[in-house]
């Protein structure tokens, strides 16, 4: 029964955690949490074939921790990437436009000067 109960307590505090929603836990702490929860789990099962749930459970959850975390960077990773790719598009058009602008300016100008030789 304390076998059990070394498993149950720590994730009678972790899973709350995990299902709390308020607005100041970041993605990054959400996904740590739920990877210690989910590595604790892990851990105690694979913990308890050899009698030792309780070291098994730590070991799970520290590791699910870790890979929470670094999963949840990478997918920042993604989310900042597709912003740059946005404001590139967004910087290439106001770019081309401006070339535009640029060769519309620079015929004006030569219609002009030739305008300028006929007249005279």
């Amino acid at each position: 029964m304390n076998r059990y109960l070394s498993v149950i307590l720590p994730l009678l505090f972790i899973l709350p955690a995990c299902s709390s929603s308020s607005s100041s836990s970041t993605n990054t702490q959400k996904s740590v949490l739920a990877g210690a929860a989910v590595g604790a789990g892990a851990g105690a099962v694979a913990g308890s074939t050899v009698g030792e749930m309780g070291a098994g459970a730590a070991v799970g959850a520290g590791t699910g921790a870790l890979v929470g975390g670094i999963v949840s960077q990478g997918e920042g990773s993604k989310d900042r990437y597709a912003e740059q790719e946005e404001i590139l598009k967004r910087q290439e058009a106001i770019k081309k436009r401006q070339d535009q602008e640029y060769i519309d300016i620079k015929r004006q100008e030569y219609y002009n000067e030739r305008l300028r030789h006929y007249e005279e």
